[in-house]
């Protein structure tokens, strides 16, 4: 196993040095496991987006949505990534408006 010091500098401005390990080429190599579709698609979060989906297929060019990190129970780039991906698959443009660091608000700016 090689090491190294590491020297860097954090937010504050103090020097921070470190004993970095790293494997040698060869050693702890990545494993792979081969899932079933089944497997997949239920760690794919379906009955989620299918939330997503519901609720984005009644909107129209003009209407929109809002949203808290709370009500999700997922990160605020989680939700954001959510809806695009939706409104993507479901021919819709949205475009997020400014909100609260907790808060997601969007408007639906072209519909099918």
């Amino acid at each position: 196993m090689g090491t190294h010091l590491a020297n860097w500098t954090n937010r504050r401005g103090c020097h921070v040095y470190e004993t970095v390990f790293q494997p040698e080429w060869g050693e702890n190599e990545m494993t792979f496991e081969k899932l079933s579709r089944t497997q997949l698609s239920s760690m794919s979060g379906g009955a989620q987006t299918q939330e997503y989906v519901s609720f984005l297929s009644d909107l129209k060019a003009g209407e929109g949505g809002r949203t808290t990190v709370k009500m999700a129970r997922v990160g605020r780039q989680t939700i954001k990534s959510r809806l695009k991906k939706t409104a993507d698959h479901l021919g819709l443009e949205i475009k997020f408006l400014r909100s609260k660091p907790e808060e997601v608000v969007f408007e639906v700016t072209k519909s099918k």
